[in-house]
C-alpha cells in the first residue's frame, strides 16, 4: 500500500488548429493524461497529467510541453493549476484515496466533460473551531455526494499549498458525462457555508470536453 500522493497538473494552450497533433504527442508520451477541448475559446486545449512523483513533472511533462507540437502553441498560464492528492485522516484505504479513485475519475471514458478550478480560503476558516469546521465540510461534502448518486458529477480534491503560484490551497476538479450537472453543483457550492463564508478567491475556471485520455 502506497501513501504517497499523486502530483496533477493542468497546462492551457490556445492557437491549436489541430488537436490531433496533440493527442498525438500526449499519447506517444506515455504519461496519464486527459486532453480537453475548452469551451470558451475555440481554439484552447487543456492537457491535465497524473504523475506518480513530482519528479514525473520535471522528467517526462516538462519536456514534452517543449516538444514541437507544443511550441506551435501558445501557453495561457493564467490557468496553469498543480495539485497533490491527500488524506483529510478518516480513509479507510489510503491507496484507494490517493491513487486508484482520482485517476479513475480523471480516465473514465465516460467522464468526458471537466471543470477545473482553483480556490483559497479564507483565514477565517481556521479561526473557527475544529467541530464548526467539519459542519461546514460536511455540508459541502453533501452537496457533492448527491450529484454522486445521480451519476452526474464526480469530484477531484488536490491540495496546493506551496505548488501554486497564486497561493491558493487546492484545485478541486469536477467530471461527469454531461456539462450542466457539472454548472449546477458548482451553483449549489457556492450557497454553502464554507464557499460563501470562509473562500476569499475562487477561479479562473477551465472547462473542457475529453478528446483523448488514457493511463499509463
Amino acid at each position: 500500500m502506497s501513501d504517497s500522493p499523486l502530483f496533477f497538473q493542468l497546462q492551457v494552450f490556445t492557437g491549436c488548429r489541430d488537436s490531433g497533433q496533440v493527442t498525438d504527442a500526449v499519447r506517444a508520451s506515455g504519461i496519464s493524461a486527459a486532453v480537453y477541448a475548452s469551451v470558451t475559446d475555440p481554439l484552447g486545449i487543456g492537457v491535465m497529467v497524473a504523475c506518480r512523483d513530482a519528479d514525473e513533472i520535471l522528467d517526462r511533462v516538462a519536456p514534452m510541453f517543449r516538444t514541437e507540437v507544443f511550441q506551435k502553441l501558445q501557453p495561457a498560464p493564467s490557468y496553469t493549476m498543480t495539485g497533490r492528492t491527500y488524506l483529510v485522516g478518516y480513509e479507510k484505504d489510503v491507496e484507494e484515496t490517493l491513487i486508484r479513485r482520482p485517476l479513475e475519475r480523471l480516465l473514465r471514458p465516460s467522464l468526458n466533460w471537466a471543470v477545473w478550478y482553483p480556490l483559497r480560503r479564507s483565514g477565517s476558516f481556521e479561526r473557527i473551531s475544529a467541530d464548526e469546521q467539519r459542519a461546514a465540510m460536511r455540508e459541502h461534502g453533501a452537496a457533492g455526494a448527491e450529484f454522486a448518486r445521480d451519476g452526474k458529477a464526480h469530484d477531484i480534491r488536490l491540495a496546493c499549498h506551496g505548488l501554486d503560484a497564486n497561493d491558493n490551497d487546492f484545485v478541486i476538479g469536477i467530471v461527469g458525462p454531461e456539462l450542466a450537472p457539472l454548472s449546477s453543483l458548482v451553483e449549489r457550492m457556492r450557497k454553502t457555508v464554507q464557499t460563501s463564508m470562509y473562500i476569499d478567491k475562487i477561479g479562473p475556471f477551465f472547462t473542457g470536453r475529453v478528446l483523448w485520455q488514457a493511463a499509463s
